[in-house]
């Protein structure tokens, strides 16, 4: 298996495919196959409701998205495409050290400071 699209942790470019013509896109309208064109009605949904696709839905049937932190896999046997298992954490966590090496000196000066306080 081959990763042919890679998202991050904030999926700042989605990525669409098709689960039977093995088509994929950052554009919804470039894997729709209008031969065999049908709505998803779960998916259509929650694209009312939210108002973008969500929770790897879209409204069209067959045509699904790479969430946060996962990668699209091409599979050469059964099925065009596999959602990659792995989560790619690494740009979270980093994020997250960071963070925490700017916040952790914070309580200590900030008690020094009251402490001394008259």
């Amino acid at each position: 298996m081959e990763a042919v699209a890679v998202n991050d942790w904030i999926n700042t470019s989605p990525v669409f495919y098709h689960e039977k013509t093995g088509k994929y896109s950052h554009r919804l309208a470039d894997v729709i196959d209008f031969d065999s064109f049908d709505w998803d009605w779960v998916g259509l949904r929650v694209y009312l409701r939210f108002g973008y696709c969500a929770l790897g839905l879209t409204p069209i049937r067959q045509v699904r998205f790479v969430e946060a932190r996962q990668e699209l896999l091409r599979c050469h046997f059964f099925q065009p495409f596999r959602i990659g298992g792995k989560h790619r954490p690494e740009a979270l966590q980093r994020w997250i050290d960071a963070l925490c090496c700017v916040l952790k000196p914070w309580p200590a000066h900030f008690a020094k400071r009251c402490h001394a306080a008259p």
